[in-house]
């Protein structure tokens, strides 16, 4: 089988096209600017036409069988890849005012398909889902309890799809071992917004990100976490209001507010590299605290594992990491494993996609899903 996997993001519609019989995609590539209708830049309609051509043409005009599209935000509601049927359109407008910025784009993107690709079931793949079952401790903000349950606001982990592909990379790897201890694993996704995850087995227990990615570790370009009077302090001694905070703590901060430039975090960590040393030991220290933070949540630590854009800055991280977490205390080195994860963000939503998808064809109602996935349709 063939099947299409669609990565947007606000600037770009990443896409790929993976057959059943290979690992590799039979294509890879991204389209700039395709949320815009200005002049020659394209639009939405006209990026997936042109995938539709590029479809027909590597698949010998076969349409792909399946559609597999990242989603962002999922809410309380989704906690695995779900076909997409009117019912599941009618959740996601339910939920688009706990993320105004990303339900309505990809509401638009699932019409769009069902017009570019009619009769081509779609499956949503959720950051959110794999870590929104943290337990209460975890997830809930002390908080007036109504006015969180009126607003959904609660801790959500945003890069769910590569803390799953990466635990059950470990899972794998113990299981082929023979081991029979459930591991407690430290996921640490390095993309431009990282994350920290503790896991247990497959069970998370802590996240670094909150309500928004925007809680946590220091980004690339976003403040991290942050006292909430800096907040305040902005708009009555600034004179700020919410357009000029947000760009401040998502454009102007983090990496590039310590380092005073634009700053990757390869940059950031070349060994020569004595020019940012402020923003690279601030960066390692908030990983620390956020290690020993999961370690205390899961009760130990067995595996370190990396994954994102970044995961060969993770080699340096992690040696880092390790011997700061053995120093002075009962760890032993021997006792933390290292582990790096380098499949492509296409891949792992292809694979969880494929999961979902291969449990809905042992389904006796396969045909009625598919045929409520594919029978409505919006201009």
């Amino acid at each position: 089988m063939k099947m299409l996997v669609l990565r947007p993001d606000s600037r770009m519609l990443g896409y790929s096209i993976f057959s059943s019989d290979q690992r590799d995609p039979l294509i890879m590539s991204t389209i700039q600017d395709y949320q815009s209708s200005n002049g020659v830049k394209t639009n939405l309609r006209s990026a997936l036409q042109k995938i539709h051509y590029t479809c027909q043409y590597i698949t010998a005009n076969r349409l792909p069988d399946m559609i597999a599209v990242h989603a962002a935000f999922g809410g309380n509601d989704f906690h695995q890849p779900t076909l997409v049927t009117q019912e599941v359109l009618h959740s996601l407008e339910i939920l688009t005012p706990q993320a105004p910025l990303h339900i309505p784009p990809l509401q638009v993107l699932i019409h769009q398909c069902r017009l570019i690709f009619p009769d081509v079931p779609i499956i949503l793949v959720f950051d959110t889902a794999f870590i929104v079952s943290l337990p209460p401790q975890e997830h809930l903000y002390a908080l007036d309890s109504s006015f969180m349950k009126t607003t959904g606001l609660r801790r959500y982990g945003f890069h769910g799809t590569y803390h799953e592909a990466a635990c059950d990379h470990v899972m794998l790897s113990w299981r082929g071992k023979k081991k029979t201890k459930v591991p407690c694993i430290l996921s640490i996704c390095l993309e431009p917004r990282p994350e920290v995850a503790a896991v247990v087995g497959r069970r998370p227990v802590m996240v670094t990100s909150g309500a928004t990615p925007l809680e946590g570790i220091p980004g690339e370009t976003t403040c991290g976490e942050l006292d909430p009077g800096i907040v305040v302090a902005m708009n009555q001694t600034l004179h700020e209001g919410p357009e000029e905070i947000n760009l401040r703590l998502t454009r102007e901060s983090g990496l590039r507010g310590l380092a005073g430039e634009g700053v990757t975090f390869e940059t950031v960590f070349q060994p020569t590299n004595v020019a940012h040393s402020l923003a690279r030991n601030v960066l390692l220290y908030h990983f620390l605290r956020a290690a020993g933070a999961g370690i205390a949540a899961m009760g130990g630590l067995d595996t370190i594992i990396f994954s994102g854009r970044y995961v060969k800055v993770g080699k340096i991280i992690g040696l880092w990491l390790r011997q700061k977490l053995i120093s002075g205390s009962t760890l032993d080195k021997t006792q933390i494993e290292l582990k790096y994860y380098q499949e492509s963000p296409d891949r792992i939503i292809a694979d969880q996609a494929m999961t979902v998808w291969s449990a809905l064809q042992k389904s006796d109602n396969l045909q009625n899903k598919i045929t409520a996935s594919c029978t409505f349709c919006e201009a």
